[in-house]
């Protein structure tokens, strides 16, 4: 449902920003997969965070901006992150 939701509001773009771990990797794919054709789509990677509120708690919003900035666009999911 919330999915329908998100496509029905015509995003143009979408940022996946799970957990920096197997589980948020999974998520990821998840929505690339439920999302792809409806939207740009961009991969964040927190580096060494968890999260994006490890992110906040450490760098501030100015950090978690620069990490949403260089996010990647997701063409074909990268799976060997899954690895």
């Amino acid at each position: 449902v919330q999915a329908e939701l998100i496509i029905r509001e015509g995003f143009d773009e979408i940022y996946l920003a799970g957990d920096n771990d197997k589980q948020g990797q999974k998520f990821n794919q998840r929505m690339s997969d439920m999302f792809r054709g409806y939207a740009k789509m961009y991969e964040v990677d927190y580096g060494k965070e968890k999260d994006a509120n490890d992110v906040l708690l450490r760098r501030g919003v100015r950090g978690l901006s620069e990490i949403l900035d260089r996010a990647e666009e997701v063409s074909v999911f990268n799976l060997a992150r899954l690895g």
